[in-house]
């Protein structure tokens, strides 16, 4: 396992629970495909920020990985429990500025290459000399400093030194990671029970251009918490890989009248073949994040 595997498996599950390499992202949000009746009531998935607002975030997330090569199978299983503190430190008219603190952190890896279990509630001595365990201790409480306009989306990002020094964490990889955080639709934050918009991501990775086509469906409003239905399907540019299958499937709940996330949860099935290594991937991976109340 690389030293950005590792990286990647304790901060890349919130996106997509799937990366290689760094993540360069350019979103961009199409018009609604559909709209409810215009009688329905118009609600607005704007995210709050207000100066010493504070909310943390539990996040869990299962990874299950099958790798093949010459007929032999590899398996390998990752599991991570976090903590995460967000932070408003500013609110003016040019955006919005925040802390993202990573409180605790728990990970686990299972496969014939390593097994590594990491706690950061234990004290460091017994962390030994593992390398990853270092990188991983160096994330647990430095401060993520991050600009925000005033939809949510991420403009500037200032990395503690451990972390950026890490590898694992740099502007575009957090606001691929950490949008659901910060907000699910924007031009305009507005929509209707029943409408439907889409939004394009592309993450640049090792082996190519990685494009995730996502489709967004306001399917109910109950007691000021929005449920959104979320599907994505994913293709790859360039010939060093090739994505057989990939489904994406998932549901916010966002809570309107305090503007931020309630709960985040998606589940993800990918087959991916290398032909320049001879090897296919199976990749299954559940992740949820949810609000502490």
């Amino acid at each position: 396992m690389s030293r950005f595997a590792v990286a990647a498996v304790v901060l890349g599950a919130v996106a997509t629970g799937f990366s290689f390499a760094a993540v360069a992202q350019d979103a961009a949000e199409t018009a609604p495909a559909a709209a409810a009746p215009a009688a329905e009531a118009t609600i607005d998935l704007k995210p709050k920020f207000e100066v010493g607002q504070e909310a943390r975030f539990t996040l869990e997330s299962v990874q299950n990985t099958v790798q093949t090569m010459a007929g032999q199978e590899q398996k390998q299983s990752v599991t991570q429990h976090m903590t995460l503190l967000r932070k408003v430190t500013a609110v003016d008219e040019s955006g919005v500025s925040i802390e993202l603190i990573i409180e605790s952190l728990k990970v686990k890896v299972d496969s014939p290459m390593m097994a590594l279990e990491f706690d950061s509630s234990k004290p460091a001595e017994e962390d030994g000399a593992n390398p990853y365990v270092e990188q991983m201790r160096s994330m647990v409480n430095a401060p993520i400093q991050a600009k925000l306009d005033a939809n949510g989306m991420v403009q500037e990002v200032t990395m503690p030194e451990g972390v950026e020094a890490a590898g694992a964490l740099d502007k575009e990889k957090f606001a691929a990671q950490f949008e659901p955080l910060l907000w699910v639709k924007s031009d305009p934050s507005t929509a209707t029970v029943g409408e439907e918009w889409n939004r394009t991501s592309t993450q640049t990775m090792e082996l190519g251009e990685m494009k995730s086509d996502m489709h967004f469906k306001l399917a109910e409003v109950k007691d000021s918490i929005a449920m959104i239905q979320t599907s994505a399907n994913v293709t790859l540019a360039g010939d060093m890989a090739e994505i057989k299958q990939s489904k994406s499937e998932g549901s916010y709940r966002w809570d309107t009248a305090a503007g931020i996330l309630d709960e985040y949860e998606t589940t993800q099935q990918m087959e991916l073949s290398i032909a320049q290594m001879g090897v296919d991937v199976k990749l299954d991976s559940r992740t949820s994040l949810k609000r502490s109340k």
